[in-house]
């Protein structure tokens, strides 16, 4: 599959996960919608955000071992 192809597809993904997410607010109980709850979706969010781009930037050939201080 081209680069362009892949592109296409996450991004489809993702506007249908957010399409996904607006309807399934409207089904939610209240409890679900507080500011509480919000704040550790954004936490939760945040950290796989943060190792996602850590996994792309990680230094070194696929299948050779990353050493530290080499």
């Amino acid at each position: 599959m081209s680069s362009l192809t892949i592109g296409l597809i996450s991004a489809a993904c993702i506007f249908g996960g957010a399409l996904l997410g607006l309807w399934l607010q409207r089904l939610l109980p209240e409890h679900h919608l507080r500011d509480s709850s919000k704040d550790t979706v954004k936490v939760a969010a945040g950290m796989i955000a943060t190792l996602s781009a850590l996994v792309v930037v990680a230094p070194g050939e696929p299948g050779v071992p990353v050493t530290c201080c080499a």
